[in-house]
């Protein structure tokens, strides 16, 4: 039973990857959208990400840089993006007013939304480490095009990483995790978050973006406020090929699990999922230990194989999504065939460390009250209670941790 469940969304997202396609696509009207990045220090990626944000094969779109520092890292990128294509849709904007009771990235989704004109009638949040491909902003939308009730849709990402070390491998698992309770539960992703411009524009929303951690998750109350629906998007799925470290990769999950405990409907049962599962298997271990002292063999053979059944199915499943996954947008975003015969092996000896570094990131969640994001120092004292201590301009760490915290 406890296989079925564990399995059973997997199987459904990798159904939902295979049959995903979006016809039809040079037909359509689509309306006037006004794309928004926020930028704060250089991300590896961030020459690509622009340069594709600038080539999408969209009739009406414009793309709003929200620029933290005029000597940030970003800046340099940037400039030299706009030198070799002399962009005329897109805006930058270098931010000079600091919030205290929100995160920069929030306050600058607040800014720029309030100002938007009102030609647009789509707003889209996307990261720096988006690479995307020309009909992504087609595809993100689409959904909100088909449905006059859907107030919000976004994709996901998947990982695909250029160096396949202890620390890259563990996120890849632990992201089919995360990417199937998001799809699952209606978790907004704001890497690649598309909503109505009235949605974006509300004074509910305007209000909670200043004085909430996160500019994605907080946005499916808002939409179910409006009496509007969100759609998880499988046709926009993001590889991402950036590398991290195991420590970095620890110290940036609990943050990823902090967004949902603070302002998602659905916490509750990623928290339950995560400890009962852990429990599960830390209870099946040390029984298998007692049968192994005391010499019951039987019972040390239903239940070992009872849980090299559930580690083989969890790997076979992971091998299955990437495959999925990877096939169907592998050409669109330029990735290779990351996941070598090396590599693969070594998935399969991490799949039971990732259960337990899962449930350290949802407890260290529950107790998070201050993190540092991007150089940041904020303090939580209630979802809407969010201080920033005191402003700095971004400075590059001193160890390369290759990861966009």
């Amino acid at each position: 039973m406890g296989l079925v469940i564990q399995c059973l969304p997997i199987i459904t997202m990798i159904r939902l990857c295979k049959s995903s396609t979006v016809e039809n696509l040079a037909e359509q009207s689509f309306p006037p959208t006004a794309v928004i990045l926020s930028l704060r220090g250089g991300d590896p990626f961030l020459s690509e990400c622009l340069k594709r944000l600038l080539s999408q094969d969209y009739p009406d779109y414009q793309l709003i840089v929200a620029l933290d520092h005029p000597n940030d890292p970003a800046a340099a990128v940037l400039d030299q993006v706009i030198e070799e294509i002399q962009p005329t849709h897109m805006i930058v904007k270098v931010m000079t007013d600091r919030p205290t009771r929100c995160t920069l990235v929030n306050h600058n989704y607040a800014a720029i939304a309030e100002e938007l004109d009102a030609r647009f009638e789509f707003v889209v949040l996307v990261d720096a480490d988006a690479v995307t491909w020309p009909t992504w902003l087609k595809c993100l939308v689409r959904p909100l095009i088909d449905d006059s009730n859907c107030g919000g849709t976004s994709g996901n990402r998947w990982y695909t990483p250029d160096q396949c070390n202890t620390g890259t491998l563990t996120r890849a698992i632990w992201n089919m995790g995360s990417l199937v309770q998001m799809g699952t539960f209606n978790y907004p992703w704001g890497g690649s978050f598309a909503m109505r411009a009235a949605v974006a524009k509300s004074d509910s929303l305007l209000a909670i973006w200043r004085s909430t951690l996160t500019g994605d998750t907080p946005v499916y109350g808002v939409i179910k406020e409006l009496g509007l629906t969100y759609k998880f998007n499988p046709n926009v799925i993001l590889l991402n090929r950036e590398n991290t470290t195991l420590k970095s990769f620890m110290q940036w999950m609990p943050r990823q699990l902090l967004n949902g405990r603070l302002y998602h409907p659905h916490w509750g049962p990623v928290l339950v999922h995560a400890v009962v599962s852990t429990l599960i298997l830390l209870i099946a271990l040390c029984t298998n230990t007692v049968n192994l002292v005391r010499g019951n063999w039987w019972e040390f053979s239903a239940l070992g194989g009872s849980l090299i059944l559930f580690w083989i199915a969890f790997y076979v499943l992971f091998l299955k999504l990437n495959a999925s996954v990877c096939k169907r947008f592998r050409a669109e975003q330029d990735s290779p065939n990351w996941l070598s015969t090396k590599s693969s092996i070594q998935v399969f000896f991490l799949v039971p460390f990732v259960q337990f570094a899962y449930f350290y990131g949802v407890i260290r969640a529950v107790f998070i009250s201050k993190i540092n994001w991007r150089g940041i120092d904020y303090e939580i004292d209630s979802p809407h209670n969010i201080r920033l201590l005191e402003y700095k301009p971004f400075v590059p760490p001193t160890d390369d941790k290759s990861e966009s915290l």
